[in-house]
């Protein structure tokens, strides 16, 4: 995953909109302090906000719809690491520490959620 565009919001506070892509999918992403470039390559997870609804897809494609805020969005991903809470969007990575996921749904799974923000740190 790789940071494809920057909107900064305010750049003497390092504060922007991050567009991040894996070159299929992209998702909007808040960032403060942001100090990356276009094209840098991202290790760490991207942070999902208020995840919730966490529920098994019947869809076996990752996906991300925009929702009517700013920065929401209705996610299918597979649920990659079930103990660390981390999902892929394609091979973008997001990690849904503060949601609750069902017992029931187990690791590889594709899952669907809302988000209300992803931010990247």
């Amino acid at each position: 995953m790789f940071v494809k565009s920057i909107d900064w919001i305010d750049e003497e506070a390092q504060e922007a909109e991050v567009i991040v892509s894996d070159g299929s999918v992209s998702i909007l992403c808040f960032s403060h302090p942001f100090k990356k470039n276009v094209n840098d390559i991202l290790a760490e997870p991207i942070h999902c906000l208020d995840a919730e609804n966490v529920a098994v897809s019947e869809e076996q494609v990752a996906y991300a719809n925009r929702s009517n805020t700013t920065f929401g969005y209705s996610i299918c991903g597979k649920l990659a690491d079930k103990e660390n809470k981390i999902a892929l969007l394609g091979n973008i990575k997001l990690c849904l520490e503060d949601a609750y996921i069902p017992d029931s749904i187990p690791e590889g799974s594709f899952i669907a959620f809302d988000v209300s923000r992803f931010d990247l740190y």
